[in-house]
């Protein structure tokens, strides 16, 4: 319930009252505002256009290369280089499938809950060293995660994730308390 003011005696009186309390005036409730539609402004017409623009030059762009992506030629016209036996080269090349694979088994260590520690901008395996390099096989380290023990305090540990180059799996993870 709101109060509004009484336009013959100046009275507040409830918004929902029909009549003024002090006076006997009529209470008319104010009418609603009513916003005004604005027409579109020419910057949004212009931004319009420009995609359509960008859509239509994708779509002749892939009819002329036999419907092939630019990443794809791309990938196409540069032979890829190879990394031989270079073990930050090869870390570089595989880092995304030892991330993904080595951190869900890394947190299925964890008996009880667990928590990463890094900033989103840190790598969980900031460390990495050949385990056996005949049989390409590396072991990629870290020490951001902390698993919950018993008591529900959280004990910092280190970890070591064995990543096979030949199968491109996870091999054997382990872990300990601790830092590096």
């Amino acid at each position: 319930m709101a109060l509004i003011e009484c336009n013959e005696c100046g009275n507040e009186v409830s918004n929902k009252a029909e009549q003024c309390p002090k006076c006997g005036a009529p209470i008319k409730p104010p009418k609603p505002l009513k916003k005004e539609k604005k027409p579109l402004g020419c910057g949004v017409w212009v931004v319009g256009l420009f995609i359509v623009a960008i859509f239509i030059g994708v779509a002749e762009e892939g009819s002329k290369s036999g419907g092939k992506s630019a990443a794809k030629q791309l990938s196409e016209s540069k032979p890829k280089k190879s990394c031989g036996d270079d073990l930050d080269c090869l870390y570089r090349e595989h880092k995304i499938d030892i991330a993904v694979q080595c951190s869900k088994a890394v947190e299925r260590l964890a008996l009880n809950s667990f928590k990463w520690t890094n900033a989103w901008h840190e790598d969980e395996f900031p460390y990495y060293r050949w385990k056996n390099k005949e049989q390409r096989t590396i072991v990629a380290m870290g020490d951001k995660i902390q698993y919950q023990n018993g008591f529900g305090a959280y004990i910092n540990h280190r970890y070591y994730c064995r990543y096979d180059l030949n199968t491109k799996r996870a091999v054997k993870v382990e872990a300990e308390a601790g830092r590096f």
